[in-house]
C-alpha cells in the first residue's frame, strides 16, 4: 500500500484517476467504508482533491494498493510511481519504502 498527501494548489479541483509504475502491474485507489457495522475496503475508480486543499493516503483510510509486483520491495528504497489526473495530466512522485516493523517512515 502506499501512503502519502496529494496537495492541490491551483484554484480548481482536480481528480486522481489512476497511478502506473514500473514495479507494479497495476495500482488501484481504495478506501474504507462501514457497512452493517464492518469496514470495508473498496477501489475507488477516482479521488477527488479539492482546490487549495488536500487529501490524506494513509493506513485505515484512501490508499494505493500496488499489484503485480515486478520484484521485492526493499526497506528504505524509493519507488517511483506517476499520479494520472483527469484532463491527461501526469505527475510523477517518488515514495519511500518503509518496512511495518519500523514505527516512523519519513
Amino acid at each position: 500500500a502506499a501512503y502519502f498527501v496529494l496537495r492541490n494548489p491551483a484554484a480548481t479541483a482536480v481528480r486522481l484517476i489512476g497511478a502506473e509504475s514500473p514495479i507494479a502491474g497495476r495500482i488501484e485507489s481504495h478506501g474504507h467504508d462501514m457497512q452493517g457495522g464492518m469496514m470495508r475496503m473498496r477501489q475507488r475508480a477516482h479521488v477527488d482533491v479539492p482546490a487549495h486543499g488536500s487529501v490524506r493516503f494513509a493506513t485505515g483510510g484512501l490508499h494505493l494498493m500496488l499489484m503485480e509486483l515486478r520484484g521485492d520491495l526493499v526497506d528504505r528504497q524509493p519507488v517511483p510511481v506517476t499520479l494520472l489526473f483527469e484532463g491527461g495530466a501526469r505527475q510523477p512522485v517518488t515514495l519511500p519504502v518503509c518496512s511495518v516493523m519500523r514505527e516512523r517512515c519519513p
